[in-house]
């Protein structure tokens, strides 16, 4: 995949707490990587890709709720991906290796 940007245009709170930033069409590059990564895991026989994706970037979590909120768009280049091993509920993460976009 070649380099694409991506925007964020809401902040909202999912269920679990974490609050987010969310797109509409500017997330659409997102929803390509996930669908194409999916489908290479598929052939290396790494099971089936999740069909549900919802393009986010956790902020923080709180037990506060917030409701879908319009915001003033930030975007950036994405130009990589990385492999990151997250571990979950201590905020610790390895990273594992990188993707160059070309």
């Amino acid at each position: 995949m070649v380099p694409f940007r991506v925007e964020f245009n809401s902040v909202q709170s999912f269920s679990n707490g974490a609050l987010v930033l969310r797109g509409d069409d500017g997330v659409a590059g997102l929803e390509m990587l996930q669908r194409q990564l999916g489908a290479v895991m598929e052939k290396a026989g790494l099971g089936e890709a999740p069909r549900r994706y919802t393009p986010h970037m956790t902020l923080l979590r709180d037990e506060h709720r917030v409701p879908d909120h319009p915001i003033t768009p930030i975007g950036w280049w994405v130009r990589e991906f990385v492999l990151v091993h997250s571990f979950l509920g201590q905020s610790r993460y390895d990273f594992l290796a990188r993707f160059p976009l070309h």
